[in-house]
């Protein structure tokens, strides 16, 4: 696509519906989808660990509380949200574009439309009063992606750049996370097909200029590719392990190999890695050292039980746990369970949800969880916001 191919640019913000949000139990119908269930009691309260407390060494390149913000952001791949000035942004096909919602009132806006019958904004990340996201075609993978700039408004539209970002021509073009560290965009693309494999990181001004291909991999990597200011991680899925590919001067090295097989998530959390391991009908999650040392398995999932890595936040690790069987062919109903990693209990903050296919963002104090569907035109069907200790329990009304 190009700029004249995108939805309206530079306009003033459409008005999407907007409707206070309400307790997910007391939600009114749906399309095809029951409400959230009742919050289940919870233990007691859980602290909410700033996230200044937490400062990753030189290794993993955190220094300040925006570089652990900004690692934070890397380790929840796959949902396409972010927050600023007290307002929650995400991407919604059901609303029609990128929203604004307000977590205090529940109100919510259309402030960037995308035709979802053929376009999608893949990855998001907000820095000052800019938010900078992909906008691509799903339709024709083969064509460049763009990636956009727009007030937090929703005004004053910026096209930056329309590349494949070092992925082959011929192959399906997919960007899926945008990192912000020291006001320098660390764009994620992957692609596969007749074109060939292959994983990049591309660095590049907030304007668009000094575009850099940093890191090419032309291995599977599954999705689990965490981006560091100097570093990006990612497990090898052939071999079973991490390997760390260095920025400068492209070398790689193997830092963990896994004990289960196969790794499902990689996160960051302080100053620590958090892998996700499975193999044999068994899930472990496994605190590691940015060199690979001082392995530590913090979580081992119960026979027949299943789960995901959704987010990471300071000092702990939330999952979406669920009952597992040989036949099973999708997920349905799921518990979110918050892991401490520092080797406490686990805890069950709710119980039976029912958010299909769900992505999650650390937004400050609580998770944003996204429901999606199985294909890019049907993302952030519903929008659950919930409190890191399980409290505060609201779904957004955005249909």
């Amino acid at each position: 696509p190009s700029a004249t191919a995108a939805p309206p640019m530079g306009s003033a913000p459409a008005q999407g519906a907007a409707a206070p949000a309400q307790p997910a139990s007391a939600a009114g119908p749906r399309k095809s989808r029951s409400k959230l269930p009742i919050l289940i009691a919870v233990v007691a309260a859980v602290a909410v660990v700033a996230v200044a407390a937490f400062a990753l060494p030189q290794l993993l390149g955190g220094r300040t509380q925006e570089d652990q913000a900004a690692a934070n952001s890397a380790a929840n791949r796959g949902t396409v949200s972010s927050a600023a000035d007290g307002y929650d942004f995400f991407y919604s096909t059901e609303v029609g574009g990128i929203c604004r919602a307000d977590p205090g009132s529940g109100e919510v806006e259309l402030i960037y439309p995308v035709d979802s019958t053929t376009y999608q904004v893949g990855a998001m990340a907000v820095d000052g009063d800019r938010l900078f996201f992909s906008y691509g075609s799903y339709m024709d993978g083969s064509l460049p992606h763009e990636i956009h700039s727009i007030a937090t408004d929703g005004t004053d539209d910026r096209t930056m750049v329309s590349d494949r970002f070092g992925c082959p021509d011929g192959s399906y073009l997919n960007v899926g996370q945008i990192v912000i560290y020291d006001d320098t965009l660390y764009v994620v693309a992957s692609a596969s097909g007749e074109g060939g494999r292959r994983t990049t990181v591309t660095t590049m001004a907030e304007d668009g200029s000094a575009c850099t291909l940093c890191c090419s991999i032309d291995r599977p990597v599954g999705s689990s590719l965490l981006v560091m200011p100097d570093s990006a991680y990612y497990a090898d899925t052939t071999a079973g392990t991490i390997e760390r590919y260095r920025f400068d001067g492209g070398q790689t090295e193997t830092v963990y190999t896994g004990s289960l097989g196969s790794f499902i998530g990689l996160s960051s959390s302080g100053d620590r890695l958090v892998v996700l391991e499975n193999g044999g009908g068994r899930f472990a999650v496994t605190s590691i050292a940015p060199d690979g040392s001082d392995a530590r398995t913090v979580y081992e999932a119960a026979p027949s039980t299943g789960c995901r890595l959704l987010a990471t936040s300071g000092d702990s690790v939330y999952l979406e746990s669920y009952e597992s069987a040989p036949d099973m062919v999708d997920i349905t109903v799921w518990d979110l369970l918050r892991v401490p990693l520092d080797g406490g209990e686990p805890q069950t903050l709710a119980e039976d949800l029912d958010v299909y296919n769900p992505t999650a963002s650390v937004l400050g104090d609580r998770l944003l969880i996204l429901e999606n569907g199985q294909y890019p035109g049907a993302a952030g069907g519903r929008a659950v916001s919930i409190g890191l200790d399980g409290s505060n329990v609201i779904e957004y009304q955005i249909q």
